[in-house]
Parts: C-alpha cells; sequence; structure tokens
C-alpha cells in the first residue's frame, strides 16, 4: 500500500474478473474528462464502443503477444486505472514503451495519487527496458497536458486519434526519455 495526500491507495494487477469494473471505469473516467470537448453523440457511443467493453478489457488483460499491464487503483473503493507497456504506436518507433491510458474518476484528480501510480508505471516500463516511453493525450485535454509536462513529457507531435461521424479528433503524443519526478 502506498499513501499520496494522506490517502491510501493500492495499485493492483487487474485480473478478468476486473473486465466489467474497467469497461465501467473507462465509460466514466472518460465521460467526465472529455464532456463537452468531443463531437456531438461520441460520448453517448462510448459503452458500447469495442474500445471501452468487457469484451475488450478481457482481450486485454489476457493477451501476452507483448509486454502489457493493466492495473486498477484503490482507495476505499476502484478510483482508477492505468494501461502500459509496449508501444502500440507505429509513427513513434524510438519509443519502446507507452503509458496508453491513465484514468481517474473525477474526485480522485490532484490529489497526488496519478502522480504515485505513474512513478510505479514508469518504474515497471524501465525494469522491462521500455524506455522511453510516450502517451498520447486530446489536444483540449489541458490539464492532462499539464500533468504530463510536470512528470518530464515532451510534446513530440500531434496526430489524428480517430474520426467520428466525418469529424476528425486530434491528440498530442508526448514523449518521457527521463524518469518521472521523486517528491
Amino acid at each position: 500500500m502506498l499513501t499520496a495526500d494522506n490517502i491510501d491507495v493500492t495499485i493492483r494487477p487487474a485480473t478478468a474478473g476486473d473486465a466489467a469494473l474497467l469497461s465501467e471505469l473507462d465509460v466514466t473516467t472518460w465521460a467526465s474528462g472529455h464532456d463537452g470537448a468531443l463531437p456531438e453523440g461520441l460520448l453517448d457511443s462510448v459503452a458500447a464502443s469495442p474500445w471501452h467493453n468487457e469484451t475488450f478489457w478481457q482481450t486485454r488483460i489476457a493477451d501476452r503477444s507483448r509486454p502489457h499491464w493493466v492495473w486498477l487503483i484503490e482507495t476505499s473503493g476502484p478510483v482508477g486505472y492505468v494501461a502500459f507497456g509496449g508501444n502500440t504506436e507505429p509513427d513513434w518507433p524510438d519509443y519502446p514503451g507507452e503509458i496508453e491510458r491513465f484514468y481517474f474518476l473525477e474526485a480522485w484528480r490532484g490529489r497526488g495519487i496519478g502522480s504515485l501510480v505513474w512513478r510505479q508505471a514508469v518504474d515497471e516500463l524501465t525494469g522491462a527496458g521500455l524506455k522511453p516511453y510516450l502517451t498520447t493525450v486530446f489536444v483540449f485535454n489541458a490539464a492532462a497536458q499539464r500533468f504530463y509536462e510536470r512528470q518530464g513529457g515532451v510534446r513530440l507531435g500531434e496526430q489524428e486519434a480517430f474520426v467520428w461521424n466525418g469529424e476528425a479528433v486530434r491528440e498530442y503524443v508526448y514523449g518521457f526519455e527521463t524518469d518521472a519526478p521523486r517528491d
């Protein structure tokens, strides 16, 4: 158990039995983190999306084709998750590691838990030889961009994340060459 802002935090590997919970956290954190910024109707479809549903998480947890981890973050209950491992971004081959998804329930943001979990994930990537590493963030998510910059991230570029009903959704790519800051 770790502590952030006088809050006991447990970081544990997700299991196949956590797939429904991960899907629920995924949908909830997406909605609270991106409300009003994504194209009309997109958030309403997230729960049914093959990139956010229970089957996605079952497959993701079971996949052994590349090094990766999915962790649940808990205090008195689940408050977030992180999915990370080998790079899935083909346009950035010089970055062997990637923190792919890093989300917290709104009430738990800004309390130091993210920095704590980030350092643990970076330590895992480092131990697996997956440095330097990268992450992506929607161009409109200024709070997440500030967080990544505080963790030592440098904006490498911008790319299309996906297209929804003919509208491109863009994201920045952040690269990390150094260890995460330690408090």
